[in-house]
């Protein structure tokens, strides 16, 4: 396989037979070498500036994550309504949407440094109004300016793509996607914790459980500005060993070379549209899950945060034991598997037969945020990746993550407008819907699936 191909891609799952399809050919996966040792000596790694780059990127998914629990009582109280919410979630992807081409652009410019700095201004300023707001059209726009500043993952992609060895680049790409389930799925535990914190008043600042998050990430951000200050450097490119760099040479050769390869077009549009599910989904457990636990079962916002912050944890689980599901499965199954855990966490929510119970409700929702997402949504950009040769990768890689913040904001406006007007088992059955239509897609493209991935281990 060629190591410039898997230089910008996160972790990839491969089936037991691919990888023996590539330690036949003679081509150990990257980093390994057929006795499972690796290949090269790791030059060293400026760990300081690395340890920014997860600080930087934990406080940016935590802009998310930390404000789960207390964003309906919080918009509520200042005179939003439910439809209100959807976009109240929604703005904060369109932030971040709209900024990450300007901010990869700029990096590429000035230095990532500079960017890292500026996107932390715009984070302290955003979370500032957030906690200031006098009424939900600040509020509203300190969502925007926080999701615009939070845009930075391309950039930590970027560092760990210019700063760590190719032997070594899948572990810290783990890394760096595991910090940022963490921030999105496990600080909500904070919330609680947060809570018991004591409620003062001064001036124009109010300090209490739901103006908490807020201001602990506006602290938070200002201690970060001086870390990447006095601690990030820009990266620059490691020194490979002599071995490695024979290797790249021959792998420039072989990209040089026409190769007859394409990738399949309809099985790039089917891993589109399959992300677009799984994100979609996601977004409206984000957007009604914490008001329903707060409204429907009267369960206080501390407990709403941990219980999201627990089902966080176990989602944690499941994507660190991907490395060893992908050995008995294959990318195309674990996707059907997502799929599936996630047709049956929408389908019993959405069934007309009575209110369902507290325990009916986590348990789907389990299903749904800690099983399905964690292990669909991983392996369908790991397929997505698979299948790209001879084409833009970052460019298409892109795509899909702009996608995701596409369905991310349609989905999220979708639920609030959908659950004031026909309840919260409209949503559902909204997500059913798409669910079984992705289903119908993957199984429409699964032939595809194959040959493309079998196509793509021949090469």
């Amino acid at each position: 396989m060629s190591h410039s191909l898997s230089e910008e891609r996160i972790p990839l799952l491969s089936s037991k037979d691919e990888h023996k399809g590539l330690s036949k050919q003679g081509r150990p996966l990257e980093g390994d070498s057929l006795n499972g040792e690796a290949r090269y000596d790791s030059p060293c790694i400026e760990w300081k500036s690395l340890c920014v780059v997860y600080l930087v990127t934990l406080l940016s998914e935590s802009s998310r994550g930390l404000f789960l629990a207390s964003q309906w009582p919080y918009l509520e109280r200042l005179g939003g309504s439910k439809s209100m919410l959807g976009m109240f979630v929604a703005l904060f992807s369109v932030g971040r949407m709209l900024s990450t081409v300007p901010l990869g652009f700029l990096s590429d410019r000035f230095s990532i440094k500079t960017v890292f700095f500026w996107c932390t201004i715009f984070q302290i300023f955003g979370h500032f109004l957030y906690c200031v707001a006098p009424g939900v059209s600040v509020l509203l726009i300190s969502r925007v300016l926080v999701g615009f500043g939070s845009a930075t993952m391309s950039l930590s992609r970027a560092h760990v793509t210019k700063a760590t060895p190719l032997v070594e680049r899948t572990k810290h790409f783990g890394y760096l996607s595991a910090v940022q389930f963490i921030g999105f799925a496990v600080l909500p535990l904070a919330n609680g914790a947060l809570a018991e914190l004591p409620v003062f008043s001064w001036a124009f600042i109010t300090f209490d459980p739901l103006t908490s998050p807020g201001w602990t990430l506006f602290v938070a951000n200002v201690l970060c500005l001086f870390v990447i200050f006095f601690y990030y450097y820009d990266p620059q490119p490691v020194s490979h060993s002599m071995s490695e760099e024979n290797n790249d040479t021959k792998s420039s050769s072989a990209m040089n070379s026409s190769s007859p390869y394409r990738p399949d077009f309809s099985v790039l549009g089917a891993c589109l549209f399959l992300n677009v599910c799984f994100r979609g989904v996601i977004a409206e457990f984000e957007t009604i899950s914490s008001p329903l636990m707060i409204d429907m079962y009267h369960v206080s916002v501390a407990d709403t945060g941990f219980i999201i912050g627990v089902l966080g944890c176990v989602g944690l689980v499941w994507y660190l034991s991907l490395a060893w599901l992908s050995k008995y499965f294959g990318d195309a199954q674990l996707t059907l598997m997502g799929l599936l855990l996630l047709l049956l966490g929408t389908l019993w929510l959405a069934i007309p037969v009575g209110r369902p119970s507290f325990i009916v409700f986590l348990f789907n929702m389990a299903l749904v945020w800690s099983v399905a997402y964690p292990i669909g949504q991983t392996a369908v950009l790991s397929l997505f990746s698979k299948v790209l040769k001879n084409v833009p990768v970052g460019g298409f890689l892109g795509v899909f993550s702009a996608l995701g913040s596409f369905a991310r904001i349609i989905f999220a406006c979708l639920a609030g407008g959908l659950w004031s007007i026909g309840g919260f088992r409209s949503v559902f059955t909204c997500a059913v819907i798409f669910v079984v239509a992705s289903i119908f897609v993957f199984a429409f493209a699964f032939s595809s699936f194959r040959e493309q991935l079998k196509a793509r281990v021949d090469i």
